[in-house]
């Protein structure tokens, strides 16, 4: 297996991880919104439940794009997708600034992880991409 191949897998990996991360908190967001407002003290119960839903959507427009291991995953719509992820965390900054203080201990650190976590995907999707394209073109 070449070098470019290997990011493409790795790439395909990482994003079904995201795909399975968004719809296990797209579950929890959508039918347990109530303690998951208590929890954390975002006493928002249908925007945490908006919430959900996109992360539905997202999820499973994520497992379609890895589906089809046949060909490689289009590097404009897996740039979208870091961007995103990437807006993910600094809208948690900016929500942790703003609105922090209505947070309870345990909500902090559930954005903080999340975020982290957030992240983590989007610099793994955009190391894998951008490897795939170096070996690509080499």
């Amino acid at each position: 297996m070449n070098l470019s191949r290997s990011s493409e897998n790795r790439l395909r990996r990482t994003l079904q991880a995201n795909a399975g991360f968004s719809l296990l908190s797209a579950t929890c967001f959508i039918f347990a919104a109530p303690p998951v407002a208590a929890l954390t003290g975002i006493q928002a119960i249908p925007e945490i439940q908006f919430v959900g839903y996109s992360l539905l959507v997202f999820g499973l427009f994520l497992i379609g794009l890895t589906a089809r291991k046949s060909r490689p995953l289009p590097a404009k719509v897996v740039g979208g997708i870091i961007v995103a992820d990437y807006g993910w965390v600094f809208g948690s900054i900016a929500g942790l600034v703003l609105w922090g203080a209505q947070l309870t201990s345990a909500g902090w650190w559930i954005v903080t992880e999340i975020s982290i976590l957030v992240g983590a995907f989007a610099t793994l999707q955009a190391r894998f991409l951008r490897t795939r394209a170096v070996t690509a073109a080499s």
